[in-house]
């Protein structure tokens, strides 16, 4: 008689070796060189359908994420691909870079806020979350560091929601290679 695993679906991700995770209760705490980064599990999984379990090998350590219905399937996929990022921030981040294109468009740094003039009649002030890092090295650009990707792309989308690049002429806050695709005027 053959013996059936109650657990059908599994991911095995190995884990590099200047990451170290710590699993208590319902968090995965992340620490790799660039810092340390809390994962809520009940936030990915609220009805408990994902088993996770942290094995080490001679040389590898290997986290197998199992579960065993095959709707989760799916999530559980998203979940694995996530930790991967996770992953990735706390070894090397991740960086974004803005441009600010138009006559006058400018940008300057205070402590912890932007002031950008983008061609309103006041200047507007973003203030920057504290685990974003932002540079700028010259007056027309922005450069938005983060271990958490999607904390970072958020930053960057609400800057450039401040002024997006009209059609016309492309004016405004844009990825650093977006093509925007400009429209012809009236003619006389």
């Amino acid at each position: 008689m053959k013996k059936v695993s109650i657990f059908r679906f599994q991911e095995i991700i190995t884990i590099p070796y200047n990451i170290h995770l710590q699993l208590s209760q319902n968090f995965l705490v992340i620490r790799g060189p660039l810092g340390s980064i809390e994962v809520d599990l009940l936030q990915h999984d609220s009805k408990g359908l994902f088993y996770m379990h942290l094995q080490d090998l001679e040389e590898k350590k290997q986290l197998r994420l199992i579960t065993k219905s095959r709707q989760s399937q799916l999530s559980l996929k998203a979940f694995s691909n996530l930790l991967l990022e996770y992953f990735e921030g706390v070894t090397k981040g991740f960086l974004i870079h803005l441009e600010i294109v138009g006559i006058g468009y400018r940008v300057q740094q205070k402590e912890d806020s932007l002031e950008l003039r983008v061609g309103y009649s006041h200047s507007v002030e973003y203030n920057v979350p504290q685990d974003v890092k932002v540079f700028t090295p010259k007056p027309t650009q922005i450069c938005l560091f983060s271990i958490d990707k999607q904390r970072v792309t958020q930053v960057a989308a609400e800057l450039r929601k401040i002024k997006t690049p009209e059609v016309y002429k492309g004016k405004g806050i844009r990825y650093k290679n977006e093509s925007i695709r400009k429209k012809e005027g009236k003619k006389k």
